[in-house]
């Protein structure tokens, strides 16, 4: 069994209750996922740099900076290396 995730139903809503009509007119349809349930914080990282990465290179970025608290996921995108490869179905 992983780590439990933590609940982030009441942030992620007043996010997006904050965000303008317009812009979430556009991000809904693009972003809204049906995705496996993560058992691991380190999965749910891995699927949220995924998925920013992915809308930086839809709005043309080629150079990110990433942030994040997990040693495991920096190192494996400063590297460049297949190392969450063990993680199945999460490819960044």
């Amino acid at each position: 069994m992983g780590f439990p995730i933590p609940k982030l139903d009441d942030q992620v809503l007043q996010v997006w209750e904050s965000l303008s009509e317009t812009v979430k007119a556009f991000l809904w349809p693009r972003y809204h996922r049906k995705i496996p349930l993560p058992n691991t914080v380190i999965e749910v990282e891995i699927l949220a740099a995924g998925r920013a990465l992915e809308f930086a290179l839809e709005l043309g970025f080629d150079n990110v900076v990433f942030e994040g608290g997990s040693e495991i996921l920096m190192k494996a995108l400063k590297q460049g290396s297949s190392s969450l490869a063990h993680y199945g179905h999460f490819h960044i």
